[in-house]
């Protein structure tokens, strides 16, 4: 892998709002493609019902998988990714400036 000055993210440009941050977080784990260090859900404006999914991930350049990956995300070619056969993400570079994304909500849980 290319040493850059700025990790790539990854962006998942639409998923339905049904499918929780819990369940990317398992499939991004299962890929064995580094350690992800944070996943941003971004509302879409023009449809409720989907959301943007940012992912940013520390690269584990041990990884074949990762390499093609990131190698794939670099050159801003997709990443189809399934998560349910038939169904898949569409893994894009993020293209979003960092200042945009909104810092991820934490809520205190109630007991």
């Amino acid at each position: 892998m290319q040493k850059q000055q700025k990790t790539p993210e990854l962006c998942i440009p639409c998923v339905s709002v049904d499918i929780s941050k819990e369940f990317i977080f398992n499939i991004f784990c299962n890929l064995k493609i580094g350690y992800i260090q944070r996943i941003t859900e971004i509302p879409l404006k023009s449809n409720a019902l989907f959301k943007r999914v940012i992912i940013k991930v520390k690269w584990n350049p041990s990884s074949d998988k990762a390499k093609m990956m990131f190698e794939r995300i670099i050159q801003k070619l997709p990443v189809f990714i399934v998560y349910s056969m038939p169904w898949y993400w569409k893994v894009v570079l993020n293209q979003m400036p960092t200042e945009i994304i909104p810092p991820p909500a934490y809520s205190a849980s109630t007991v």
